[in-house]
């Protein structure tokens, strides 16, 4: 796992302090590699002269979620095309400034008598998206959140994510594996990445239940990270949970299940 890195979720640590003030307190614990949901409360070069002044680069933002943001995103809802589209250039606009290669798109919650159209509208905006973000050189991801959080959501496990971009197919189109929201689907994480990892464009870890850090939930993150080593996988690790310790203790929780010898959490390096 030599050449993975991790990746600070800014939107879901160091939330003591305005996101303004993140980039120093994860740059203060050896992160040089951050992620955020929504950067967007700060303007896209002020965000770019934060990870300049800490030699910091970003792994992955989410595209704006438009004005419901409790639908959980826009892409497979119906009427929404237009809304989609401008949110996906604004979220786009800011990976370029950033040189952020991931752009995370969130589908939406959908009536399940809509789903057969609420599929066919996801497709069409997709393979746009895809088109979009390629000739950017960027890569756009999707993930299945779990129903329990978010009864309704499009994307219903990682099979359908999995249909879904083989249906688009485009290189510029990948899953987005996230352990909370297999865990909390039911599934075994280490199987499930096994089993999805040709089609995964990056890797979100956080424990379940609970979401916080790895050691203070149910899921085997020696296993998990065994099986994530021998898969190959390059890109980042972003750490989205919500630590339930104290921030360096949090990161010496990650460090106890990652091979100290190649991949280590900057708290404790």
């Amino acid at each position: 796992m030599g050449t993975n890195r991790l990746s600070v979720n800014l939107s879901t640590l160091f939330t003591e302090a305005p996101l303004a003030q993140r980039f120093g307190l994860a740059s203060a614990s050896g992160f040089a590699c951050v992620e955020m949901q929504y950067p967007y409360e700060l303007p896209a070069h002020e965000v770019k002269q934060r990870l300049d002044n800490f030699h910091q680069t970003v792994a992955l933002v989410n595209a704006p979620l438009g004005s419901e943001p409790q639908r959980r995103g826009l892409a497979a809802v119906i009427g929404q095309r237009e809304a989609f589209r401008s949110a996906f250039l604004h979220g786009l606009e800011y990976a370029n400034t950033l040189n952020c290669g991931l752009l995370h798109v969130l589908s939406g919650v959908v009536d399940l008598v809509d789903h057969d159209a609420a599929q066919a509208i996801w497709l069409d905006n997709m393979v746009w998206a895809a088109g979009e973000a390629g000739s950017a050189g960027v890569t756009t991801v999707v993930e299945a959140l779990n129903p329990v959080d978010v009864p309704g959501y499009f994307i219903r496990s990682l099979a359908h994510a999995a249909s879904l971009i083989e249906q688009v197919e485009s290189p510029y189109l990948k899953l987005l594996f996230d352990t909370y929201h297999c865990a909390m689907s039911g599934a075994d994480c280490a199987a499930e990445l096994s089993r999805w990892i040709p089609r995964v464009g990056h890797v979100q870890i956080a424990d379940c239940p609970g979401r916080a850090e790895p050691g203070t939930g149910a899921i085997d993150w020696a296993r998990l990270f065994d099986q994530l080593h021998q898969s190959g996988y390059c890109g980042a690790i972003g750490l989205e949970f919500r630590n339930q310790q104290s921030v360096p203790r949090c990161f010496d929780a990650v460090n106890h299940f990652v091979d100290h010898s190649r991949l280590r959490v900057g708290a404790s390096s």
